[in-house]
C-alpha cells in the first residue's frame, strides 16, 4: 500500500492510504474529492467551520499520546477514522509506513487499515479522533503489536 497525499482547501495536507479509492464509504472518498470536510464547511468573517458528522451515528474523541508512547498497531472492521491533528511532533504509522501530520492536517484511516498513533516528541501529541461506523467498546480492534502486552485479538479486547 501506498500512502498518498493531497492539499486541503485550507493548506493543510490530507493523508490517506492508496485503498481508499476504493472505501464503499462515500464520506471519506468525499474528503478526498473535494479536499474538505466530509459533510460541509462554510467561510465566514470571523474565519470557517468544517463539519465531520451530522446527525449521523459517530464518536468523536479526543486522543492524548503522552511523550515516546505509542498505541498499539491495530485495525477495525467496523469503522473507518479520521484523525485531525492537533500538535507537532505527532507521527500516525499506516500500514507500517510512518507519516509526520502537521497540525491542520487530516489522516483518513478506511477500516480494516493497520494504524499507529504516537508521540514523535518530548511532549504529549494531540488528535481529534472521528470513527464513523458502528462503535461496539472497541471490541472490533484487532492488534498486530502492543507495546503494553494487551490482547492481540478476542472477545472484551476494548476493555484492556
Amino acid at each position: 500500500m501506498r500512502i498518498l497525499s493531497a492539499g486541503t482547501a485550507d493548506g493543510g495536507t490530507l493523508f490517506y492510504p492508496d485503498t481508499l479509492a476504493a472505501s464503499a464509504d462515500n464520506r471519506l472518498t468525499n474528503f478526498l474529492a473535494t479536499a474538505e470536510s466530509p459533510v460541509g464547511h462554510a467561510t465566514r468573517p470571523w474565519g470557517k467551520w468544517q463539519e465531520f458528522a451530522k446527525n449521523e451515528s459517530c464518536t468523536i474523541r479526543f486522543l492524548i499520546c503522552q511523550p515516546g508512547q505509542r498505541l498499539s498497531d491495530q485495525r477495525h472492521d467496523n469503522r473507518d477514522e479520521l484523525f485531525a491533528i492537533l500538535d507537532p511532533g505527532t507521527a500516525v504509522e499506516l500500514d507500517g509506513q510512518v507519516i509526520n501530520p502537521l497540525p491542520g492536517d487530516f489522516v483518513l484511516i478506511p477500516r480494516r487499515v493497520w494504524h499507529r498513533l504516537s508521540s514523535a516528541c518530548d511532549f504529549p501529541v494531540r488528535v481529534l479522533e472521528v470513527a464513523y461506523g458502528t462503535y461496539d467498546q472497541e471490541n472490533d480492534i484487532e492488534r498486530r503489536q502492543d507495546d503494553y502486552g494487551r490482547p492481540l485479538a478476542g472477545p472484551g479486547i476494548g476493555a484492556c
